[in-house]
């Protein structure tokens, strides 16, 4: 993924530069380290003014309904079949008060996207 530019995780991982997020190598292995990354951008992302062509986007509703999203969107009817969202049940160790932060985070951002 180096060579293609995208830094978003793995070895080569680079945090979104406004966020002055440090961290260790080895804390990619960690999921409470992708939660509170995850915290991170999107407390930041909702302190922004969005202009009238920035949207957030609920990546579930739109697997529901992507084409009312994209009508939405790019006014344009579509005929694309719900998509299905795999959801891997792992027995991650994710810290309570992280998955707290992040759930009522979630919440917020969802009521500001695109068809809350």
């Amino acid at each position: 993924m180096n060579g293609l530019g995208h830094h978003e995780f793995g070895i080569n991982f680079k945090p979104i530069d406004v966020l002055n997020f440090s961290f260790k190598i080895e804390d990619l292995m960690d999921i409470n380290f992708w939660i509170k990354y995850w915290i991170n951008v999107h407390e930041y992302l909702i302190k922004q003014e969005l202009g009238d062509n920035t949207y957030l986007l609920s990546y579930e509703n739109f697997c529901k309904n992507p084409n009312l999203l994209l009508k939405k969107i790019l006014n344009i009817n579509f005929n694309v079949k719900k998509f299905d969202i795999l959801n891997k049940n792992k027995d991650f160790k994710i810290d309570d008060d992280l998955s707290s932060k992040a759930k009522n985070l979630y919440n917020i951002v969802l009521n500001k996207s695109l068809l809350a």
